[in-house]
């Protein structure tokens, strides 16, 4: 039986909230999808639904990118395979940050 990939470690907090885009009252939700690799890295980031600021978008998958780690997920005969996940991050004014966990992306 296959099994999907396991989030390890992750963090976010309120010091990632980007300061031009706090100075100009920039908010929203990014919905973007990654690719977790047979190593455990995600790679590949792609925002699916803008927030409507360039700048939480690029910093929503920076974040990932650099911070994420999971236990690659298994194909049936054992062997680690990438996976494609779906991350959701609100980014909410005074400076808050809702992380919804990751999903495995369907196809």
């Amino acid at each position: 039986m296959a099994k999907h990939a396991m989030l390890r470690s992750a963090s976010v907090t309120e010091r990632d909230y980007p300061s031009a885009a706090r100075r100009r009252g920039e908010q929203g939700r990014v919905v973007f999808q990654y690719v977790v690799d047979p190593a455990g890295r995600p790679r590949d980031c792609v925002v699916q639904e803008s927030s409507g600021s360039a700048l939480l978008d690029e910093a929503s998958c920076n974040i990932v990118l650099r911070r994420f780690r999971f236990a690659p997920a298994r194909s049936a005969a054992g062997e680690a395979v990438a996976q494609r996940w779906v991350q959701t991050i609100d980014w909410q004014l005074p400076r808050s940050i809702n992380l919804a966990l990751p999903m495995p992306a369907t196809d």
